[in-house]
Parts: C-alpha cells; sequence; structure tokens
C-alpha cells in the first residue's frame, strides 16, 4: 500500500507524515527533501540524481509514505513507477493558500538544496499552487479504480488531525 502526501512547500505534508508512521511503523517514509539533501546541490543534474535515487526507493508491493509536490516530471515519473502495480494507492493532495505559506517560513533560512535556491523560492512555491489548483494530479491519478484520492486544504490541526484520521482510516479499512 502507498500512502502519497502531494502539495506545496509548508503545506503540513511532514507533519502528517510522522504522525501517519508514528500508528504505522510498518510503512516506509520516503520524501524527495531527504534524498534532495543528500545526493542534491543546486543544479539540474543534482535535481536528476535526487529523482533518481527517490524513485528507486519507491518499491511497488511495499507499504510506504511518499512526500513531493506530485506535479512536474517526478510527480509523472512517480505515477508511471505505480501506475501498474495492483497495490491500493491513496492520494492526498494538502492545499494551502500560498499567504499561508508564506506566514509559516516567513524568516525560515531553506536549507534544502533544490534547483533555483532560496532566491527562487516564491516562484517556486506559486508554481507549485498553480498546479495543483489546475487538478493536475487528479489528471494523473484518477485512471486507476485502486487509487483513492483526497485532496483537502490544511490551514490549521483541526483539518491536520480529520487527514491524519482518514489515512489511518483508511489503512484500517485495506488490511482487514
Amino acid at each position: 500500500m502507498k500512502i502519497l502526501l502531494f502539495g506545496s512547500i509548508a503545506s503540513g505534508k511532514t507533519t502528517i507524515a510522522r504522525k501517519i508512521i508514528k500508528n504505522h511503523p510498518e510503512f516506509k517514509y520516503i520524501a524527495i527533501d531527504d534524498f534532495r539533501k543528500k545526493f542534491g546541490d543546486y543544479t539540474k543534474d543534482g535535481e536528476e540524481t535526487t529523482h533518481e535515487y527517490f524513485l528507486n526507493a519507491i518499491i511497488p508491493g511495499k507499504d510506504q509514505i511518499i512526500e513531493a509536490s506530485g506535479l512536474g516530471k517526478l510527480g509523472r515519473e512517480i505515477h508511471e513507477k505505480l501506475s501498474d502495480s495492483n497495490e491500493d494507492v491513496l492520494v492526498i493532495i494538502v492545499r494551502i493558500p500560498i499567504s499561508t505559506i508564506n506566514s509559516r517560513i516567513k524568516g525560515k533560512i531553506w536549507d534544502t538544496p533544490f534547483p533555483g535556491k532560496q532566491e527562487n523560492l516564491e516562484g517556486i512555491i506559486h508554481s507549485i499552487n498553480l498546479g495543483i489548483d489546475f487538478g493536475e494530479i487528479p489528471m494523473l491519478w484518477s485512471d486507476n479504480p485502486k487509487h483513492t484520492i483526497l485532496q483537502i486544504e490544511n490551514t490549521d490541526q483541526t483539518t491536520k488531525s480529520f487527514i491524519t484520521n482518514f489515512i489511518n482510516s483508511y489503512i484500517k479499512s485495506k488490511v482487514e
């Protein structure tokens, strides 16, 4: 089973993943930013190497929580890797207004080596949110009846708890 947490920077994906892992330690957690910190160097070549290692860590048939934006080339590659798998895939698209993102990251020094560095962070956030608003992720993942998609705006603790409870219930329903 795969739990995919997709969304923008500072949308709460990591916090949700940590809560799920606490309840379901059998799941392996893989996040693109962890691979960027290990293999990235702020260049396109470094990002391609990061994608390669990240995609190789996604193993069909293994219980995993996968965290990324879910968009662009990497989003399509994740889909391609899992599209032929017969396993259950829960896609959570965490939406968040840009104003909320800006308040969450205000004053934070971004140490994740993505191409474009800190000075392009605003453009990257805007681009991710446009892709999410356009519906790129559901269009890609709605092709398989084993894929369940939840798209939700995550602006407070109540919503974060709802998302976590939804994922826990989903896992429980698939295990029984």
